[in-house]
């Protein structure tokens, strides 16, 4: 009779972090608060930088640790900054050839109706938590750089 080798339990992948940050401003950061709590609870690393957190420590946070995915909250218009999400969507790290980047999302009533093709606006938190939970698992799963399907606003 044959022998099979014993099956092992295979462990989990690396699941990478979520990083959630108020816009330079912004100081409204109950629903990051709320969203970091579900995120916990669905067994992801959160990374939350607070309030009115400064252009140069977000950019800094986000080539330090890779991070899956990175929730911006902006509350009212006047702290809502497109170019500064587009400009951290479109930073690159790893080795050359297998380069990735992090999924921006724009959170919170301030940024309205603006959307763009690299960035995903997801209407509440609970879409938000999906997206999030979602990213970090692709990204630990196959090192994916974004979240295939995740829905985008017009």
């Amino acid at each position: 009779m044959p022998t099979h080798a014993p099956l092992l339990p295979t462990s989990p992948p690396e699941i990478r972090a979520i990083l959630l940050a108020c816009l330079p401003n912004e100081e409204h950061t109950l629903p990051l608060e709320a969203l970091t709590a579900i995120l916990a609870a669905r067994g992801r690393r959160v990374i939350m930088l607070g309030g009115s957190v400064p252009v140069e420590s977000i950019e800094a946070t986000v080539r330090q640790i890779a991070p899956a995915a990175v929730a911006l909250w902006s509350q009212s218009r006047n702290t809502a900054d497109l170019p500064l999400c587009r400009h951290l969507a479109a930073l690159r790290w790893g080795i050359h050839g297998a380069r990735t980047r992090s999924r921006v999302l724009l959170c919170g009533p301030g940024w309205g109706r603006r959307s763009d093709a690299e960035l995903l606006r997801p209407q509440s938190l609970t879409e938000a938590a999906h997206i999030l939970v979602s990213a970090s698992q692709l990204a630990g799963d196959a090192g994916a750089t974004g979240v295939k399907g995740a829905p985008r606003s017009a």
